[in-house]
């Protein structure tokens, strides 16, 4: 036993009748290190936060050399949020000075720990985005948020084993490799559990362990019925716009830093745009000034929908025609109704509306058909529940959303933005925390919907394997600047 770290011996997690993380058995001795793998709901993230003492089990045995001090768990989304009573997804853009830098939200996210502030530095050198200690927190994009976060644990002193829950989540090939390469390096002297990424090289001792999916989460799903029912709501609308967005010399800057330059871009109605870059490049940006959500687009040369942005037209109008999923909009999207299952552990038996989210998964698709956030909830149409039977997901119906996984959220978040045949369809990173059976799913509707005459897409991804089939242009962005190629 000295040499053991870490042992689970029949280790499970429920919540009354509900089986949360089934029994797990496992092992870990000094030197060797982890990869926890599993469908999307097979409790990857439960045992990463049992492991780290987030969470008790509810039964089984665990044996841990380190103190809870010691262990560092990292979700899959950045933490960066600075004014968490701020709901409003378009309040990230607006302008906001005084104790919105990086390094004090990431030291200020460890208080009662001691952290390294040159071991910080190092890590965003290594990561080649040194340039983040001159930005605020509001104007980082979703890559630039994961590696701030990564930073902030890296500069922990106490730090002597990391579980890292999709590390590689929003970041570009580049930083997958810079990141690989640090932890390599930290290898060494700590010991990491990855949850979902393989951060290991062949040569360095690591254990697999994969867990099982008792319960599916899509049932039924027929590729014929999607592509029927694609085809059908596409063939009765009529989107009748030549221009969807145009952009003539548009500038972005937040006091003296350029985000963008010069942005020359137009978008024909049925298009579909693949818009690449790194991290940082600008491309949310980009997207937040066609989405109505960031006011530097007023005063600029924008046209949306055939009319000049600020011509009248209300933000409501703007967004009654765009379907819009990123992973910015999943961690704002009806923030306060979320539920840690943390405090329903801790408060089970007096659980209040405090503690409770009562949307259903039906709720979140049906809210896609409403230009405004004024949808109460209750009711679920016909529309929504045949577009969730095409996926195979109806069974779902009436399931608490903040209760499932974060790849089945996505998806139900996807199905959100499409549900309304909107003119513009905007996917950002949509595939990210999707297992492999969603992201197929996913990635044939979107195929179908591009495979329309009369749709228009915007995709932007890291990863050439998420890319679907029919997208005919694309936009690079390169040194703050944009490039067709």
């Amino acid at each position: 036993m000295d040499n053991r770290l870490l042992k689970l011996e029949e280790v499970s997690l429920s919540f009354g009748p509900i089986i949360l993380l089934p029994s797990v058995s496992f092992s870990l001795d000094k030197g060797q290190h982890m990869v926890i793998e599993g469908p999307s709901g097979s409790g990857k993230t439960l045992l990463a936060k049992i492991i780290a003492g987030i969470y008790p089990p509810t039964a089984g045995d665990i044996i841990c050399t380190f103190q809870k001090s010691e262990v560092a768990y990292v979700a899959p989304q950045p933490w960066v949020d600075t004014q968490p009573d701020r709901t409003y997804f378009e309040s990230r853009y607006e302008v906001f000075y005084g104790g919105n830098e990086v390094v004090d939200i990431a030291h200020s996210a460890h208080e009662n720990t001691l952290v390294d502030d040159q071991k910080f530095r190092d890590f965003l050198q290594k990561m080649g985005m040194s340039y983040l200690l001159e930005k605020q927190a509001r104007q980082l994009s979703n890559g630039e948020s994961k590696t701030l976060q990564l930073a902030s644990v890296f500069s922990q002193k106490s730090i002597k084993c990391y579980l890292l829950d999709k590390p590689f989540l929003g970041l570009d090939e580049a930083k997958r490799r810079n990141l690989t390469d640090y932890i390599h390096a930290l290898s060494v002297e700590k010991t990491f559990i990855s949850i979902g990424d393989n951060l290991f090289r062949d040569h360095v001792d690591h254990k697999i362990i994969r867990l099982p999916k008792e319960k599916q989460d899509l049932h039924h799903f027929d590729k014929n019925l999607l592509h029927r029912e694609i085809v059908r709501r596409y063939a009765s609308i009529s989107h009748d716009y030549d221009v969807i967005v145009g952009m003539e010399n548009v500038d972005v800057y937040y006091d003296e830093l350029c985000i963008l330059n010069g942005i020359n871009w137009k978008v024909l109605q049925g298009e579909k745009w693949l818009v690449k870059g790194t991290n940082g490049s600008g491309k949310s940006m980009l997207m937040s000034l066609i989405t109505a959500d960031n006011p530097k687009a007023y005063n600029q040369n924008i046209v949306l929908f055939d009319h000049a942005r600020g011509s009248g037209e209300s933000i409501w109008d703007i967004k009654a025609k765009i379907g819009y999923v990123s992973p910015e909009a999943h961690m704002y999207f009806l923030k306060k109704e979320n539920v840690h299952l943390k405090k329903i552990l801790q408060f089970s038996d007096t659980l209040n509306d405090r503690f409770s989210s009562k949307i259903s998964c039906g709720e979140v698709v049906e809210s896609g058909l409403y230009e405004r956030m004024d949808y109460s909830g209750g009711y679920i149409s016909k529309n929504t529940r045949d577009f969730m039977a095409c996926f195979g997901m109806d069974h779902l119906m009436n399931e608490r959303y903040a209760y499932l996984s974060m790849g089945i959220q996505r998806i139900l978040l996807l199905m959100r933005a499409m549900i309304k045949n909107p003119a513009l369809l905007i996917f950002d990173e949509p595939c990210q925390g999707l297992d492999d059976e969603q992201k197929n799913l996913f990635l044939e509707a979107v195929s179908l919907i591009c495979a329309q005459e009369n749709s228009t897409v915007i995709y932007i991804s890291h990863h050439l394997d998420e890319i679907p089939d029919n997208i005919n242009k694309q936009l690079l962005l390169e040194n703050k600047r944009a490039y067709i190629v």
